[in-house]
């Protein structure tokens, strides 16, 4: 398109053989409201229908990650979200069907009084469950905490089951699902 569009994942449906790539777009054209934008990709790379509208708001939606569920055959999309319109992130999540269509609403993820920052998401399927990774500096102490939340199958965040990982000065943590283990 004409406006800019960056910071992309992308997740594979095995199923339907095609993948759903996840950007930030910006709206506008002025770099001054970014959303998060989906579009559906054939195994060849080919565009399947239009670019579509995930999360979408009259501010900032950035770094977004994606995961594919094969229990529900849909997408889980997370994202750095602009909660206050003053730079305040936190990070929330929409679920999309494998066709791209939106299921539900935007999910609050973890409410906290600090910025979330870089999300990371994985897809366990032994467990139908999502785990959402993050940055916070959760213990106001000045570092980088990494916090994790996990959330069932359809996106409820499953409270109790979240903590801080670390307390270091960790940046842009990757999640990634060993089957072997399970974990």
């Amino acid at each position: 398109s004409g406006n800019d569009e960056k910071a992309a994942d992308i997740a594979f449906n095995p199923v339907a053989g095609e993948y759903l790539m996840v950007y930030e777009y910006d709206a506008s054209g002025t770099g001054t409201n970014w959303d998060i934008y989906g579009q559906r990709l054939d195994e060849d790379s080919n565009k399947i229908g239009n670019a579509f509208a995930i999360l979408s708001s009259a501010t900032h939606e950035t770094k977004p990650q994606v995961a594919y569920n094969s229990t529900a055959g849909e997408y889980m999309i997370v994202a750095e979200f602009d909660s206050d319109g003053a730079g305040l992130a936190q990070i929330r999540g929409q679920r999309v069907s494998s066709g791209g269509a939106i299921t539900g609403t935007p999910i609050g993820i973890l409410s906290t009084n600090n910025s979330q920052n870089a999300p990371s998401i994985v897809y366990n399927p032994d467990n139908n469950e999502y785990m959402v990774g993050f940055e916070n500096d959760y213990l106001q102490d000045g570092k980088l905490d990494i916090l994790r939340v996990v959330l069932d199958g359809s996106g409820v965040p499953l409270f109790g089951k979240y903590n801080q990982l670390e307390s270091y000065h960790h940046k842009n943590i990757r999640l990634d699902y060993n089957a072997a283990h399970n974990e």
